[in-house]
């Protein structure tokens, strides 16, 4: 799962995760948040809580973990890995050619390259690129705020259907408009500097 900052990717991840516990699809639900360059650092953290132990080997130990148990295993963040290249494609392609019954979702706030060639070469895996929120699911995020509404269709394309940046600006508004949101976009120069920050860390 793919797609910038505050776009859904992990509330997705979480929402599936739980369904599958619910129905016990999987012997084993393991959620790792990758916080770590190294992809061999990250094994070794999630083993670590796996086990309860310092893990030697730990790529060696999660494929063969992974082939031993019907796992779901959730990788979240792996952009984190893309500073270290060639140690991240050669672990994400071992994962698609390895023979497992595992399920593995991984989110990143990019595309990862190797995994759309290994796409195309029609390997057992799906890139799903998490896009922006429909406007009238969008629309609905002003109503937990007791927004006036306003012109709603464009404050919330203002935001690129993104839901992180929608519940900002909403708290904002509340905040220091009292809540109107016409108010809140005739003072546009004062919403660039309250913004600016996020936009430019997602953008």
């Amino acid at each position: 799962l793919c797609g910038p900052k505050g776009i859904g990717k992990t509330s997705l991840a979480a929402k599936l995760f739980h369904q599958v516990r619910v129905v016990k699809t999987f012997d084993v639900s393991i959620w790792h948040h990758s916080n770590s360059e190294s992809v061999a650092e990250d094994l070794g953290d999630l083993l670590n809580s796996v086990y309860g132990k310092v893990i030697q080997q730990p790529e060696k130990s999660f494929f063969d973990y992974l082939k031993q148990n019907k796992a779901l295993v959730i990788l979240d963040g792996i952009e984190n890995w893309m500073d270290n290249l060639k140690e991240a494609e050669k672990f994400l392609k071992k994962i698609v050619e390895l023979d497992h019954k595992s399920l593995v979702i991984l989110t990143s706030s990019e595309p990862i390259k190797i995994l759309q060639d290994l796409e195309a070469n029609r390997r057992a895996i799906s890139n799903i690129q998490v896009k922006k929120l429909f406007n009238d699911d969008a629309i609905k995020i002003l109503s937990e705020y007791d927004l006036q509404k306003g012109d709603a269709d464009k404050f919330v394309t203002s935001f690129e259907g993104n839901p992180y940046l929608i519940h900002r600006a909403c708290a904002r508004v509340r905040d220091l408009f009292g809540g109107n949101i016409d108010e809140f976009d005739s003072k546009t120069s004062f919403a660039g500097i309250i913004f600016r920050p996020d936009y430019e860390s997602i953008f």
